[in-house]
């Protein structure tokens, strides 16, 4: 390979990875503004990663208030793209991390948090399964580092089980820029 060749390569490398980067930083000025911690966008959800450990309804409450809620993961994609952020994120070392699935209104039934139709699933070994049915805890998902990700089931709101937890929002409508010619 020649050098004019070779630095052709490289620079059209460079073009590709700096058009990715950019690319997926262009798309958060349509997410809400003023969000703390790591904000990535995916299809049409802006995500932030809250570097707290928190109780499920506290983290739900968290993301509510700047008009989110804990992220719903409804497809294999979105999966695939949750589990390569937390893998990248080399300060995210804990074991779990919530997410906006339960069964508080009726045990072993799981819904997500907002109604959206339940058809997705991505459950680690054993799981789902009921902590204490018997005391009707009820059981909140989290992803578990331990099993790739894979969703697992913890009491909501017991002493032992914070963790920190991933916010799920719309994103705002693209601006546009008209020109006109004179």
């Amino acid at each position: 390979m020649t050098s004019a060749s070779g630095y052709t390569l490289w620079f059209r490398l460079l073009l590709l990875l700096m058009t990715s980067y950019w690319g997926q930083g262009s798309q958060l000025y349509r997410c809400p503004s003023g969000l703390a911690y790591t904000v990535y966008t995916y299809g049409h959800k802006c995500y932030q990663f809250v570097n707290m450990e928190r109780y499920w309804g506290e983290a739900q409450s968290y993301c509510s208030y700047s008009g989110g809620m804990l992220v719903e993961i409804y497809d294999q994609s979105t999966m695939d793209f949750i589990r390569s952020r937390l893998n990248g994120l080399g300060h995210w070392d804990n074991n779990g991390v919530w997410f906006g699935a339960h069964d508080m209104h009726s045990e072993g039934s799981w819904q997500w948090n907002s109604g959206a139709t339940w058809s997705y699933t991505n459950w680690g070994p054993n799981e789902p399964h009921g902590y204490w049915p018997a005391y009707r805890v009820n059981d909140c998902g989290v992803l578990r580092r331990e099993h790739n990700w894979r969703w697992g089931t913890y009491p909501c709101n017991t002493l032992s089980y914070h963790y920190k937890f991933i916010c799920m929002y719309n994103m705002s409508p693209p601006t546009t820029t008209t020109t006109t010619s004179t």
